[in-house]
């Protein structure tokens, strides 16, 4: 593992990492190396948030066939919590999230509710978050691919192939039934 005592070990850190899921945090070299710790770290929430969007709808549109424009317009209606991921993910995707993985990522949340709180946070907590971050994305990107075939944290094209979608009216009740509010 790359120290990341550091920007540059961060930086590093982020270079090993497969090409699609740094083109994903894009912007990340730049936020580590012109601002504070806290600017990276609740840029990569965003994106883990939209990632975890993505890798539901990803399962729903490949896995189970729902209309793409329903499963989209669903997964963006959804009401998603930490609490409430990893069952949907379950329930959508059909396998458990491995607990070292989401324990990365809580380590992380940690860190990012003190700061969005406005306590201090050690500048190294903030560093290893940033790492923990890309770690735990990197980690549920290989799960959603080794069950669905795509990357949530990367690019989506092609990402369902030619296969037949449910009409919307079937897709509006398996939604449902899987949890997804669509009011």
């Amino acid at each position: 593992m790359t120290p990341t005592n550091s920007r540059r070990g961060v930086l590093k850190h982020y270079e090993r990492l497969p090409l699609p899921l740094q083109e994903y945090f894009e912007h990340l070299p730049k936020l580590v190396e012109q601002f504070p710790w806290d600017v990276p770290l609740i840029y990569q929430f965003a994106r883990v948030e939209l990632g975890h969007r993505r890798a539901l709808y990803c399962g729903v549109v490949k896995l189970r066939h729902a209309d793409r424009s329903l499963a989209w317009r669903a997964v963006q209606l959804q009401h998603i919590s930490r609490e409430s991921f990893p069952a949907l993910f379950r329930t959508v995707i059909g396998c458990q999230i491995d607990p070292a993985v989401t324990d990365r990522i809580q380590s992380a949340e940690t860190v990012r509710d003190g700061i969005m709180h406005g306590k201090h946070m050690p500048e190294p907590r903030k560093r290893d978050a940033v790492v923990a971050v890309l770690d735990y994305s990197h980690d549920l990107n290989e799960l959603v691919a080794s069950t669905v075939g795509s990357r949530p944290f990367g690019d989506l094209r092609g990402f369902k192939g030619r296969g037949k979608s449910l009409d919307k009216n079937t897709s509006r009740f398996l939604l449902k039934g899987m949890g997804f509010t669509l009011a």
